[in-house]
């Protein structure tokens, strides 16, 4: 059984939270990280430094709107039964949620490379082999607070929580597994195979999408051993082993895509496009309809956050695919005119316009049910 941590230490009689610290060293190990390693992608070290800040910056933000999302049951119980003043004070005093962080960051270093025209990919790459380092002291840092922690456990690699955790009550006194350390041990592992690879791999973008794949497994197999409430549930899984399956779908199909377009596409150009559209497009209308079964169900806690995350999520992916069908489908029309096109990559992208449009309209119909739910409820 591991010793009891503490969520702080004392300077000068000046209580400092652990978290705070570690997740601070996190992003500074991070960067540092990531400006020795942006020489090989000839990024200059100035832009590799405003660029950290507007990924930082985005991060955050993107960390505590997650967190707004998935807690929005709390959120409006909150509202309901205290001053509106002292509700926000506690929302804001709440943590931060790592996928949302993840997203946000994504955003804010596309902002940067787009508003001085930079090459995207390359920064990418060079940042997302840093992540799972920074993440690691971030890890560290839940496992010293208490949050995020693991089911009961007793024996190796246990901890018994008494006093400061930010987690809850239900959760001092109990012995249980330290999951914040077996993640982060799993991240150290993920930071050198992907360090290693920067250096022998030419491909572009390969650390990136394995950065994603590789996390995004982790963290479904970490969940099933998470003891914290849960974040909602839709086919049994939680919010998050939900997303990771949408990234791991996801990168499986970026990774693909590439492949077989500069391998097969060859003559038959749009091919990739479609089958992309069709295939995500697809898998997206299907969740979709599932969320539309779970809005009609009766509120309980955790359903709300839970059902936002996934509307939020949903449409973003199914508009990507329906932007990326529909401008398949115009530029094969457009090919076919000329006697170029493929009248089967035409076919194709039209199904994947119209699978992922019938998505978004579903969704669109969950969204309306929530509302409905919500102040009926």
């Amino acid at each position: 059984m591991l010793p009891s941590p503490h969520s702080y230490f004392y300077i000068a009689g000046h209580q400092i939270p652990w978290y705070g610290v570690l997740f601070a060293v996190g992003m500074a190990v991070g960067g540092l990280a990531s400006s020795i390693r942006s020489k090989k992608r000839g990024i200059e070290k100035f832009d590799s430094l405003c660029c950290a800040i507007y990924a930082g910056v985005g991060g955050l933000i993107g960390a505590k709107l997650f967190a707004w999302m998935t807690s929005l049951d709390v959120i409006v119980l909150l509202f309901q039964k205290l001053e509106f003043i002292v509700a926000f004070q506690y929302i804001m005093q709440g943590g931060f949620v790592f996928y949302g962080g993840l997203m946000g960051g994504f955003i804010g270093l596309i902002l940067y490379c787009k508003e001085f025209k930079l090459p995207v990919v390359d920064f990418l790459d060079t940042y997302a082999v840093s992540v799972p380092l920074g993440h690691v002291f971030g890890r560290i840092g839940c496992f010293m607070s208490g949050c995020c922690y693991g089911m009961p456990h007793e024996g190796f690699l246990s901890v018994t929580y008494l006093e400061g955790i930010t987690a809850g009550v239900e959760a001092i006194g109990v012995p249980r597994l330290a999951v914040q350390l077996i993640e982060a041990f799993s991240l150290l592992i993920l930071y050198v195979i992907l360090e290693l690879i920067f250096y022998k791999s030419k491909r572009k973008g390969i650390c990136t999408c394995l950065y994603i794949l590789g996390y995004s497994l982790i963290r479904f197999v970490l969940e099933y051993f998470r003891g914290d409430p849960a974040r909602g549930f839709l086919l049994g899984m939680t919010t998050s082993q939900l997303i990771s399956v949408i990234f791991v779908v996801s990168m499986t199909v970026v990774l693909c895509y590439n492949f077989y377009k500069k391998n097969y596409e060859k003559d038959r150009v749009g091919l990739t496009n479609a089958l992309t559209s069709v295939g995500i497009g697809g898998v997206a209308t299907l969740l979709s309809i599932l969320l539309l079964i779970l809005s009609t169900s009766k509120l309980k806690y955790g359903v709300l956050g839970a059902n936002v995350t996934y509307i939020v999520m949903l449409s973003v992916l199914l508009s990507l695919m329906l932007k990326m069908g529909y401008k398949t489908y115009k530029q094969t029309k457009e090919m076919c005119k000329e006697g170029k096109g493929d009248e089967k990559v035409l076919k194709m992208s039209l199904a994947g316009t119209l699978t992922s449009l019938l998505g978004l309209v579903v969704t669109f119909v969950s969204a309306i049910l929530l509302v409905v739910a919500v102040f009926t409820c």
